[in-house]
């Protein structure tokens, strides 16, 4: 599993929210989201900066972070 993946899992549980949710909210659309969870690598990073924006958190916390300390807070 991808380190987005597992950040966005996080996050979307962290705030009680569904990927539908998200993509409501984002405008990304539901099969790009879908996309992710199942560990495909984003094409651009207009899409990720929209959700790492709608979370305050950097694209580099959403994508890359290991330990996910932070999005647990």
């Amino acid at each position: 599993m991808s380190n987005l993946t597992k950040n966005l899992k996080e996050l979307l549980y962290k705030n009680s929210m569904t990927m539908a949710q998200l993509s409501r909210v984002t405008g990304i659309p539901p099969q790009t989201l879908n996309n992710w969870m199942a560990g495909q690598e984003p094409r651009g990073l207009d899409k990720l900066k929209k959700v790492s924006d709608y979370f305050c958190i950097t694209l580099d916390e959403l994508c890359f972070k290991k330990n996910s300390k932070k999005l647990m807070d």
